[in-house]
């Protein structure tokens, strides 16, 4: 780990700041030097903080991009397994739609939502008898937005990673491709 010093650090003046504020000198005598010590100790954390945040090789960046990649990774492997294309309202107005899942490396899939649907325009098989409610199944419109979810996340991990946790001005531009019916 690149940070483990400074890591260190913060947690040695954390510690430092405990101790000072758990074992205050009742007798008056070291008290200017205390409130000195734990300004000291409050800035020092105030600006290591501030370091953590502000770049990208930080345990608190490497921390967020895992977790993002590790649900990236977990909705591409069980997309496929969550149960969809229920109804919402009317079974008549239940619609039928494949999406894409493409990962890192370019290796993708498709998914065909809603079951197979025969020459008469009836579905033989499938979620569209079922309706898209807690504990049965999700409806194509969540689906699709979980989905566009994923595409945004992991074209903007895969062009540039993630911007250093504190920045709020910069913008990626990333292509979403839509399902087809």
């Amino acid at each position: 780990m690149k940070n483990a010093g400074e890591i260190q650090k913060l947690s040695d003046t954390y510690e430092q700041l405990n101790n000072l504020l758990g074992n205050p000198n009742h007798n008056g005598t070291g008290s200017k030097a205390s409130v000195s010590a734990i300004n000291q100790a409050v800035n020092h954390l105030n600006k290591s903080t501030q370091n953590l945040v502000a770049t990208k090789d930080n345990p608190a960046y490497h921390i967020v991009l895992l977790a993002l990649r590790s649900l990236l990774g977990l909705w591409h492997s069980m997309g496929y397994a969550v149960i969809y294309g229920g109804y919402v309202g009317n079974i008549a107005n239940n619609e039928h739609k494949n999406f894409h899942y493409t990962d890192e490396n370019g290796n993708g899939t498709e998914i065909n939502c809603d079951g197979i649907s025969t020459d008469n325009g009836t579905t033989s098989s499938g979620t569209s008898s079922l309706l898209a409610s807690k504990g049965v199944s999700l409806s194509i419109k969540q689906y699709e937005e979980i989905h566009e979810a994923y595409q945004i996340l992991s074209q903007a991990l895969k062009q540039a990673g993630l911007t250093p946790l504190n920045s709020k001005e910069e913008n990626i531009q990333v292509q979403v491709t839509p399902s087809k019916d």
